[in-house]
């Protein structure tokens, strides 16, 4: 009750506050403006933010009063004040914070504006209101006992924050599911075997981290497929009767699951009742998780099942549980008709998809970790299984391809700088063609849908993907049309939802010429937007970003010199030149050319990351050899070693860190790569035709002589190196003249990596090296066999040439017929065997 006197000033009396800890208890006060919902029991939420802001508070007040109505309904226990007040402030370095009926928030995890904002960031507000919101329950009504059950508290929020989801949407159950095993189970399974690991109940606590949030919210998840949705909704139930406005130990959560599974007979996989306390502690009082291995090597018996810790258990602390669970299983079945067609037995929930993906992608980690044999084999091919099946190509998921992303960022960085690269773009037609096919660049009615548009656009269009290219380009121009008057950004007259915003100003910046201009165009709506609209600042993000995908040095010039006086992110802003193939030459040559301001930068380790992301070859390590040759300043010169970025390292080491690095990239290029680009031309590059359609016309290139040198490495009595099984090693070397002067020449070359580095051209009557040093070009023709050679040179009549190259070739890793596969192929009884080599010898031809 409010109490106004005519001095202007006022008494606020305040009702009487349930029983509550005393860290809860919050005060507002401040010129704030609010929209209000009232939900189905009465309860009035209310969102909050300054002036200026009514216009973003709607969408907040109704999702709060949706989630407590439903966290009610689904506890037994209605919200018990009459009001939820939601504040949202310009800083909040918490966050958030659940205190009792005035949840404060940083703003943007509170307010939601259409103009700006994505559906991830719309559902990002979801998470963090219904997470806060949990707490009146879990945290609020019942406290923890001590610090060693703050998953009593943070846990329950973490698990509801997306399980109360479902209640209120549940039209967007598979996203919402999607999204929380990939960002809750598979990071408590990364966390819980990182050094920072620890139970979840854990003395030494609170630990505010992954273990106890999202670990513990898994741990919420699997209880609830074990017991029931019903089952344990009753369990929980009971607990908030009986611990209301008082504290609890997690036994007693336990002993409630207990009760409820005696009362309905809930079964263990012994056939006895479920002992739910003896099911949980073990995964709440030990780190780790158990790795299952399954054996079906005999037929006609039974699959053997055994379990194990993740990390070897030498290198665990010691537990009463010795580091063994009871497992609950699930199996699942695909099929596959043939190479190019694969569908699931029936539906598999994206959030099983994810967790089968990264299931492959930690055996792949760690296998490498431990120096032991690995294979990407697998996970490409069930990468390329998953994403054409017409379960995702009709209802493509978000969370689905996010969860694959890094992946595919790590095979372009390998294809990005070599010969190759075109395998790369031929991988993304193979595997998300179908489905770009069926996106009409409009939002629907699907979280998982629209969230998919926003992640995976940008990669259809630096790819090329069938009308990317034109698509953005036209929607770039409508975009210019409408905001033409604009002097205040794009928010307000882009015709296109934010979902869409990255894609077409990446598209827009790529694929327009120098007479367009589309780079500074959206340069000045750029700065525009960030004077104009600071607070909502995921429109001049998407502005700038767009802007990264330039392939003009003179774009990349003006960016980076942006960048490096910006007080942006360093890693987010420097991680967009990433992925672009060009930004790395750009980024040395800025470096070369202003070595001071580069060297000062307070984010140097990133604009490094960036620069060397891709270098994987000696002509790069010869590059960045030249940073030795720096020239600074005397005042520059004289504090050298006294810049120190914002991770803490000085400039010296970190020159040395990123040159370990490109040599460590190198090493792995040339040795453990061919092997998965063994999988590229494997799957995505035709194996022949008979006849070739195109053959060499032979009127140019006249050759004189070749040698050949040849090792193969197949299943043999020949000892070598997982990484080479089924591969070839080869050097060889050509003689021959030309008819006509000419700087190129074409050659047959099929299913063989080479690297530019590694192409000598010599005059044969004096062995004098003719490209002292330059690199020559190649580019390659992969469904008609022909490499193309340009010389920075021009080859003369009369004189004969010697051509040399080192070489990786890939054996095909399948059954197929014809004369140039490497399988015996019985065609008269259709009977397949594969010929293996019996000796160590090399072959000289």
């Amino acid at each position: 009750m409010t109490q106004n006197f005519s001095d202007g000033w006022a008494m606020v009396n305040f009702d009487t506050t349930p029983i509550m800890s005393t860290y809860l208890i919050a005060v507002a006060v401040g010129p704030f403006v609010s929209a209000n919902y009232t939900n189905d029991v009465g309860t009035i939420a209310r969102a909050w933010g300054w002036t200026g802001q009514e216009a973003y508070l709607q969408f907040s007040a109704e999702v709060a009063g949706k989630c407590l109505y439903q966290l009610g309904v689904y506890t037994n226990f209605t919200y018990p004040l009459p009001k939820s007040d939601n504040l949202g402030l310009p800083q909040f370095p918490a966050g958030a914070m659940e205190n009792w009926g005035l949840v404060i928030y940083a703003y943007d995890d509170l307010v939601f504006n259409p103009n700006t904002m994505t559906t991830d960031d719309m559902e990002r507000c979801i998470i963090v209101i219904c997470h806060e919101l949990t707490h009146q329950w879990f945290g609020d009504l019942i406290t923890m006992a001590w610090w060693s059950d703050l998953f009593l508290n943070e846990g329950f929020a973490e698990y509801f924050e997306s399980f109360i989801q479902t209640k209120v949407y549940p039209e967007q159950f598979d996203y919402i599911d999607a999204a929380v095993v990939k960002n809750d189970v598979q990071g408590a399974l990364r966390y819980d075997v990182s050094n920072g690991a620890h139970p979840i109940i854990d003395p030494n606590g609170p630990y505010f981290d992954t273990i106890t949030y999202s670990k513990g919210a898994s741990m919420l998840r699997m209880t609830q497929d074990v017991l029931g949705e019903d089952v344990m909704r009753e369990g929980l139930q009971n607990y908030v009767q009986k611990f209301q406005y008082s504290n609890a130990l997690h036994p007693d959560l336990f002993d409630e699951f207990d009760k409820v599974s005696q009362k309905y007979n809930i079964k263990d996989w012994c056939g006895n009742t479920l002992n739910v306390t003896h099911f949980l502690e073990p995964y709440f009082h030990q780190s780790n998780f158990p790795l299952i291995s399954y054996s079906n090597a005999a037929f006609f018996t039974q699959p053997k099942t055994s379990q194990s810790p993740w990390q070897n258990v030498s290198s665990l602390k010691p537990s009463e549980f010795n580091y063994e669970w009871d497992i609950p299983l699930r199996t699942l079945y695909y099929y596959q008709r043939n190479a190019n067609t694969a569908e699931w037995n029936g539906k598999i929930s994206p959030s099983a998809l994810i967790q089968m993906l990264g299931d492959e992608m930690a055996i792949v980690s760690d296998q490498q970790a431990k120096s032991l044999p690995y294979s990407y084999d697998r996970l490409l091919t069930l990468m390329r299984t998953i994403f054409r099946t017409s379960q995702f190509v009709n209802n493509p998921n978000g969370p689905l391809f996010e969860m694959v992303m890094s992946q595919i960022d790590y095979f372009a960085s390998f294809f990005r700088d070599s010969v190759d690269a075109h395998l790369m773009h031929l991988f993304i037609y193979e595997i998300f063609g179908p489905a770009y096919s069926n996106l009409n660049w409009t939002l629907s009615n699907s979280w998982a849908t629209n969230t998919f548009m926003e992640t995976f656009l940008p990669y259809a269009v630096r790819y090329g993907l069938h009308d990317a290219a034109n698509r953005t380009l036209t929607m770039y121009q409508n975009i210019k049309a409408a905001c033409i008057t604009s002097t205040n950004g794009t928010h307000w007259c882009n015709p296109y939802p934010p979902d869409l915003h990255r894609a077409i100003y990446c598209g827009a910046t790529l694929y327009s010429n120098e007479a367009i201009d589309y780079f500074g165009n959206i340069l000045n709506h750029y700065n525009n937007e960030v004077t104009n609209n600071y607070y909502f600042f995921q429109e001049y993000y998407a502005l700038l970003e767009g802007l990264t995908c330039s392939q003009r040095p003179q774009d990349l010039k003006v960016l980076i010199r942006f960048f490096v006086n910006s007080k942006l992110n360093s890693r987010t802003i420097f991680g967009w030149l990433k992925y672009n193939s060009v930004a790395g030459d750009a980024l040395f040559s800025y470096m070369m050319e202003n070595p001071d301001q580069v060297l000062a930068y307070g984010g140097f380790s990133a604009y490094m990351d960036a620069m060397t992301f891709s270098w994987k070859s000696d002509r790069r390590m010869k590059q960045y050899s030249q940073l030795q040759n720096l020239k600074f300043t005397p005042d520059t010169q004289a504090t050298y070693n006294t810049y120190m970025d914002r991770i803490g390292q000085s400039v010296t080491i970190q020159l040395f860190r990123y040159c370990q690095k490109v040599l460590f990239q190198i090493n792995f290029m040339s040795s453990e790569f061919p092997m998965t680009l063994r999988w590229f031309y494997d799957n995505l590059v035709i194996m022949s035709h008979t006849p070739w359609r195109v053959r060499l016309d032979g009127n140019v290139v006249i050759p004189k002589g070749y040698s050949l040198i040849v090792q193969p490495y197949v299943p043999s009595l020949t000892t070598y190196m997982f990484y080479l099984n089924m591969t070839f090693t080869g050097a060889s070397t050509m003689n021959f003249t030309v008819s006509q002067t000419t700087d190129t020449i074409r050659l047959n070359v099929h299913r063989i990596q080479i690297f530019p580095d590694y192409v000598t051209l010599t005059d044969s009557s004096t062995a004098s090296d003719l490209l002292n040093g330059t690199l020559v070009q190649l580019s390659k023709d992969y469904d008609n066999a022909i490499m193309t050679i340009k010389f920075p040179l021009t080859l003369q009549t009369g004189t004969v040439y010697t051509l040399g190259f080192n070489y990786v070739g890939f054996i095909l890793n399948k059954a197929a017929s014809g004369v140039d596969a490497n399988w015996n192929y019985y065609e008269f009884n259709d009977k397949k065997g594969q010929v293996f080599l019996l000796s160590d010898k090399k072959c000289f031809i």
